[in-house]
């Protein structure tokens, strides 16, 4: 283990691109695009491309403060540079623990589905895994630490392969739909009307959740002025496009109720049309799940490292080994994704993973606003067009995505932000601050 604190600069902006990409296309659009299509029909497409809207504007803010602070952490650094101080401080560790609670821990609850998706794409072979989801969920999740562990390349290869392959699948999904699409399913696009469209938006939003990734990494791009906002509205685009065109698919094949009541909606969708839709849709989910939990992997450690390295947490956790890894934090989630996994209990955690997010995103946005007005001699590289409008639309849309979260949620959220006020308070005046010097 080394004892350097700075992590290589190896990203690009398609490095990046990937990676959020990957981050987004996870579990969500192959579960929820059901969902909606029963509560909005064919609209139901549209609740994405709008949920797409909303992110974007919130992530021009993020992208303004990223760019100014190149930091490895993301929203766990963001306070600190733009407020200072002990308010600066306090804000820095419990947004750091929100993010490493959604982005850290995360990936447990993705690793088990992309266990039972491979379980589903081998039986299709007629071969039975005879190892529980649980367990299969840390084998895959030990894999990808040991992957990330050796350094950036194979991860970056590994996450560009894997997108790129998810999406090639749900354009060849689109395709095969379209050109056999029963347009009798699609006269009445709105019958539920417009109301419809925005509670199947709200429900959306939150697959769009990834792109938050390229913040915590902005240490390691090589030009994180101009990189970081081209990988996240791209991504955000990318992946906007293709949520809608691909539920719009879903709906030529499927009325929205029956869709609704399905467990795996695009695979009952594409055998309207195919023998091998099932085939290739569990595939597609496969590489989704395996990118997704890959992108929060490399980017959940990083928040620990950055508070580490700042002294908010041990110093030891801010450590880099030889590959340029921050070694320490990385296995550290890793085994407690690993302990989560085997509870069997990760869907409770669910609603507290979108709750957190959403506060990190928030002091985020609160970051940005002071980043403006008391430092105006910092010029970020990229700004956030339409300042202040764009600010107040960003902070009113995620707090009315926050008051659709039912009160499981919160309570969990909060239970989780209460134990990081006394770790804050532990590590900063108790006699374990010497651990963090």
């Amino acid at each position: 283990m080394s004892n350097k604190q700075e992590l290589n600069k190896s990203l690009t902006a398609v490095n990046g691109w990937a990676i959020s990409t990957g981050g987004m296309i996870g579990i969500s659009i192959f579960m929820i695009s059901g969902q909606i299509s029963g509560i909005a029909g064919p609209a139901a497409c549209l609740g994405f491309a709008l949920a797409a809207l909303v992110v974007i504007i919130i992530a021009l803010c993020i992208s303004e403060i990223s760019s100014a602070c190149t930091k490895a952490g993301g929203a766990n650094v963001h306070p600190q540079f733009a407020l200072g101080g002990k308010a600066g401080d306090f804000l820095s560790f419990f947004s750091g623990w929100a993010m490493w609670g959604s982005q850290g821990l995360g990936p447990a609850i993705i690793a088990i589905t992309c266990a039972s998706y491979l379980a589903k794409v081998l039986s299709l072979f007629g071969i039975i895994v005879p190892i529980p989801d649980n367990i299969m969920a840390v084998i895959i999740i030990l894999i990808l630490t040991v992957l990330n562990s050796r350094g950036g390349e194979g991860s970056k290869a590994f996450q560009l392969i894997t997108t790129i392959g998810i999406i090639g699948a749900m354009l060849i999904f689109v395709f095969g739909s379209l050109t056999h699409a029963k347009p009798e399913l699609l006269v009445d696009f709105m019958p539920n009307g417009p109301k419809s469209v925005l509670q199947a938006a709200s429900i959306c939003i939150l697959s769009y959740g990834g792109w938050s990734t390229i913040p915590a990494m902005a240490e390691e791009f090589k030009n994180p002025g101009k990189d970081i906002p081209k990988a996240i509205i791209s991504s955000i685009i990318t992946c906007g496009l293709l949520y809608t065109i691909f539920c719009y698919a879903m709906n030529a094949q499927l009325p929205g109720s029956i869709l609704a009541q399905s467990t795996s909606p695009p695979v009952d969708a594409a055998l309207q049309f195919t023998s091998w839709g099932a085939l290739l849709i569990s595939v597609a989910g496969l590489l989704a799940c395996l990118s997704t939990v890959n992108g929060w992997i490399v980017t959940g450690p990083r928040v620990f490292f950055s508070m580490g390295r700042d002294g908010v947490i041990p110093k030891v956790f801010g450590k880099v080994s030889d590959n340029g890894v921050p070694g320490v934090a990385l296995w550290v989630t890793s085994i407690g994704q690993c302990l989560l996994a085997l509870t069997g209990m990760v869907q409770l955690l669910i609603p507290m993973v979108t709750f957190v997010l959403m506060i990190s995103w928030g002091i985020s946005l609160i970051s940005m606003f002071f980043l403006r007005y008391k430092h105006p001699e910092t010029k970020a590289p990229f700004r956030a067009p339409g300042f202040p409008l764009v600010l107040i639309v960003a902070l009113a849309a995620l707090v009315y995505m926050m008051s659709l979260l039912d009160s499981t949620a919160v309570m969990a959220g909060c239970v989780w932000q209460v134990v990081g006020v006394v770790l804050y308070y532990l590590f900063k005046y108790s006699s374990l601050h010497k651990l963090c010097e």
